[in-house]
């Protein structure tokens, strides 16, 4: 039995053993499987492109694939496209020869690169968004601080190939102008890349810009680059040594950019591990030296220390202007030259720069706008001190004039240190700077209609103590005889002044100053000249301002002190979320001058004749504005205000509350009284969607509508007078007509008693004009209302006109209806039948009738106003204006005279639904002369008609 169980169990141990065998080979067969396909250009082109595309948010395409893990990989015309943008990347090919074994250890062996015909475009809009912006989100977390030391890796990069390449970058301007910049048939060869070895580098392309600004012409920029270095490196891949030569020409240049044709810059390179022996950039045109830039001195690499000189020679405008005729910049006449000390010391944490720099004739052109010519020259010692944190000024004496005459000045007393970090040991220090009679009129193009004029002095200085932990800075600047374009007008202040004292310490900081306006004149309008005067007195501490005051003076006035100061806290610790609370008090405030500095708009003395309109784009669909939330956080701000005059307007007893959260504004509460008259008002506001949503009210009781109309609407000034009671009271969201549609909710109810306000709105002259067409009755026009009475209800997707009254000594208008909202609230359309009722002597004078009642008559129904809100109209009733038409004539017409005439008109008028008045014919023989109040022979009433029964 033994034996039988022994052999049982080697039978099931080399069954066992054959089961693992098999599973062995089907193992390895799948992991042979798999190395072939995930080895194959299938999978990379089908799997792993789609994949690499999907995580740089863009579609990446490849048209062959060729993969060997352990060797090399090739693909074929590759495109990259960002999601939403244009395509950023392709390339006839992509091509690298490596060995995988060796980077796996650590060590970077590739035999070759190869880049075919790649072409990368770049795209910026006006806002400055680009088509790379969407290859990699922005991450909000802080990167990892960079490793330092530790084994060098071992590189080997045999050959790196860039064939054809072009990098192409476009750039929209806000004004519609676009720079295109490209790199076209680019050539670049790297060979040798190995620690402790020798290579060389290759390159040349060409270069071209061309910019259009509005215009058809085009400034063009071409220019050609080549280079040819070689290089050493040391076993720690730094730069060992670096010789050799580059360049570029510029060929036929055009637009902003010809005076650069013919341009030629060579550098020349000459460095070791111990020496710049030679780095410079020399500029000709032709034979002609246009200047120079030269580095030489010993130089450690290895220490990263050592003392160098920087030359700048005969640097004129057609050198400077290569870099500012991107912008449009002409250096005109300047000529820049300047020597320079540069000791570099501590393994590089210590820099030192000391020299002269000199600009003769300073001068810049952009647009036709030339600035008068200055000649600055500076000395300067300067030592940045990283491991200290902290800038030492040794010496800086710097000078400017013009026409030979000075300008500007800036003088170090002492040597002054600049701490960034801890405490340094430095001696007090000052930096005396001055502006001397600045003449504004000489700078006026940089102002293009300002028309800038007066002249300008200003004196400073600043202290430094503590090794600059303690700063403080003292300005004394003042403007005299100063005129400009301002508002609506121009403006002359006889002297502007400004000084101030601004200290800084670890502390907090503090500003104690003053600005006034003396003088204050405006050109058309009559009156004293005003001053103005602010003073500032703050401190802030632990990101915590304190106000103590802000004054502000005004020149007083019969009415009014004319003073305000404003004090409270703000808390600026949270950048999106600042708190605070200001209080804003004054005692009594005429402002009525001031405003009209700016409300008085001159009259235009000439007509342009033969201009054509200009054409207004078609509107495109509205939008609501954005949502927006304020870096407010139970922010307040609450006014008090005992009087406050404006021209013909009295306000008394002002008091306001604001509140800014975040998203919400409440405006409560706002009350005052206006001429007498209690005014409130409440305003709740979500900012936080877009359109916002809003609750508002607002009431007033018996507010005379003179000086309101005298003081805001020249269109009514001097012809609206009465008591105004009003009361709003609106909720909704959104601005746009759909939305008001969908929320638009509230009433409002407003009248004019004892009014005398003159027809000057377009939908009542509309209403009154058709009228008075219709019953030859001019004088309508001129009556003034004297009563006025609306009450409209919103919801529904409606606006209901539940009454509207207008009363005047010659007519009554009354109206009732609905205004559907349109998507575009102006476009909504106007419905309204309005009913007529003329005065009586109006009503006999015209002859339709002779009762003795001082009561108005009723008119039959024949207008309605319709339109839009923007653009009302009117539209009369054929039926019901003929009927009173042909009654009026009727009633005007000698009926002896006009024998069957008149019968049959009299017939009309009774068929179209309006009865003539009951007054008799004359008999024969009487002495009422009908016919000397005839219509005239060219009736344009009888047009009219004419019209209107067709």
């Amino acid at each position: 039995m033994s034996q039988i169980r022994l052999k049982q169990v080697e039978t099931s141990k080399r069954s066992l053993a054959a089961k693992l065998f098999r599973a062995l080979l089907f193992l390895i067969f799948l992991l042979l499987i798999a190395y072939f396909v995930v080895s194959s250009g299938w999978f990379v082109e089908r799997v792993v492109v789609p994949r690499v595309g999907k995580a740089l948010h863009s579609t990446l395409t490849v048209g062959k694939a060729e993969f060997s893990p352990f060797t090399q990989l090739t693909l074929n015309q590759v495109k990259l496209t960002p999601d939403g943008a244009e395509t950023l990347f392709d390339a006839r090919q992509v091509h690298a020869r490596y060995n995988l074994l060796a980077l796996v250890r650590g060590n970077i062996v590739v035999e070759d690169v190869l880049l075919d015909s790649p072409t990368i475009n770049i795209v910026e809009d006006a806002q400055g968004g680009k088509n790379t912006d969407g290859l990699v989100p922005k991450s909000t977390q802080p990167k990892p601080p960079a490793k330092s030391g530790g084994k060098p890796p071992q590189v080997t990069l045999k050959s790196l190939t860039l064939r054809n390449a072009t990098l192409r970058h476009t750039k929209i301007s806000k004004e519609g102008g676009k720079t295109l910049t490209e790199l076209a048939n680019a050539n670049l060869s790297i060979k040798n890349v190995r620690n402790g070895g020798t290579g060389t580098l290759t390159f040349s392309t060409a270069l071209a810009m061309e910019q259009a600004v509005g215009t058809p012409s085009v400034a063009k920029l071409p220019c050609l680059l080549n280079s040819d270095l070689s290089f050493a490196l040391q076993d720690n891949l730094q730069p060992a040594s670096l010789k050799g030569t580059a360049s570029f020409s510029v060929g036929k240049a055009t637009g902003e950019f010809a005076e650069l044709g013919g341009l030629i810059g060579k550098l020349d390179c000459d460095m070791t591990p111990s020496e710049v022996k030679q780095l410079a950039l020399q500029f000709n045109k032709g034979t002609a030296s246009l200047g120079r830039v030269r580095l030489t001195g010993p130089f450690d690499a290895a220490k990263i220390e050592g003392k160098l000189k920087l030359e700048v020679t005969s640097f004129d405008r057609q050198v400077l202007n290569l870099f500012g005729a991107a912008k449009g910049i002409d250096f005109g006449t300047t000529t820049i030259n300047d020597t320079t000390d540069i000791t570099i010391a501590q393994t590089g944490r210590m820099i030192s720069l000391a020299g002269r720099l000199d600009i003769a004739r300073l001068q810049t052109i952009q647009r036709n706008v030339t600035s008068p010519m200055v000649d600055l020259n500076c000395t300067y010692d300067v030592t940045f001190d990283s491991a200290a944190k902290s800038l030492l000024l040794k010496a800086v004496n710097l000078n400017g004039t013009q026409n030979q005459q000075p300008l500007m000045s800036a003088t170090l007393s002492n040597p002054l240190t600049l701490a960034f970090g801890d405490t340094v040991n430095a001696a007090d220090a000052s930096l005396d700077f001055a502006l001397i009679n600045l003449n504004l009129a000489d700078w006026r193009a940089f102002a293009p209609g300002l028309d800038l004029a007066g002249v300008a002095n200003a004196k400073g200085k600043l202290f430094s103590k503590d090794g600059g932990k303690r700063l403080s800075i003292e300005i004394d600047k003042s403007i005299k005889n100063f005129s400009a374009k301002l508002g609506n007008g121009p403006t002359a202040i006889d002297e502007i002044s400004f000084n101030g004292v601004i200290n800084h310490s670890g502390q907090g900081d503090s500003i104690n100053s003053k600005l006034a306006l003396n003088g204050i004149k405006l050109a058309g309008v009559t009156g004293a000249p005003l001053e103005l005067a602010m003073g500032v007195d703050a401190s802030v501490s632990n990101k915590v301002a304190n106000l103590q005051q802000c004054s502000l003076k005004l020149t007083p006035t019969p009415r009014a002190k004319n003073e305000a100061n404003l004090t409270g806290v703000v808390d600026l610790n949270e950048a999106d979320a600042i708190t605070g609370n200001l209080k804003l008090a004054a005692e009594s405030l005429d402002v009525t001058s001031y405003y009209d500095l700016f409300a008085n708009k001159p009259e235009s003395t000439t007509t342009a004749t033969n201009i054509p309109p200009a054409k207004t784009p078609a509107p495109g669909p509205q939008q609501e504005p954005a949502p927006v939330k304020l870096p407010l956080s139970n922010f307040t701000v609450d006014a008090t205000i005992g009087r406050l005059y404006l021209r013909e307007i009295d306000a008394a007893n002002v008091q306001a509350s604001l509140l800014l959260d975040g998203s919400h504004v409440l405006l409560k509460p706002f009350q005052l009284t206006l001429n007498n008259a209690p005014v409130s008002a409440t305003a709740d506001l979500d900012l936080s969607v877009p359109g916002y949503k809003y609750n508002v009210a607002f009431n007033a009781d018996g507010v005379p509508v003179a000086p309101l109309a005298n003081t805001f609407s020249p269109r009514y000034q001097g012809r609206a007078q009465g008591t105004l009671i009003a009361k709003v009271d609106i909720q909704g969201a959104g601005v746009t007509g759909r939305n008001l549609r969908t929320n638009l909710n509230g009433a409002i109810d407003f009248s004019f008693t004892n009014a005398n306000i003159q027809i000057v709105g377009p939908m009542l002259q509309t209403v009154v004009a058709g009228v008075a067409l219709t019953l030859q009755t001019p004088e309508l026009l001129r009556s003034p209302l004297e009563y006025v009475n609306s009450n409209l209800r919103a919801g529904d997707g409606k606006i209901d006109v539940a009454q509207f009254v207008a009363q005047s000594p010659a007519l009554r208008l009354n109206s009732a209806g609905s205004i559907q909202i349109a998507d575009d609230l102006q476009n909504s359309r106007l419905s309204l039948p309005v009913d007529i009722a003329l005065a009586a002597e109006y009503a006999r004078k015209i002859k339709l009738s002779n009762t003795d009642t001082n009561d108005y008559v009723a008119l039959p129904r024949f207008i309605s106003l319709i339109g839009t809100l923007e653009k009302p109209d009117r539209k009369i009733e054929g039926k019901a204006l003929a009927g009173t038409a042909v009654s009026t004539l009727l009633n005007n017409l000698d009926t002896e005279k006009a024998g069957k005439l008149g019968d049959a008109a009299r017939a009309i008028g009774n068929l179209l639904g309006n009865k003539p008045t009951t007054n008799a014919a004359p008999e024969a023989g009487s002495t009422n002369n009908v016919a000397t109040n005839a219509p005239p022979k060219t009736n344009p009433l009888q047009d009219l008609l004419r019209r209107q029964l067709k």
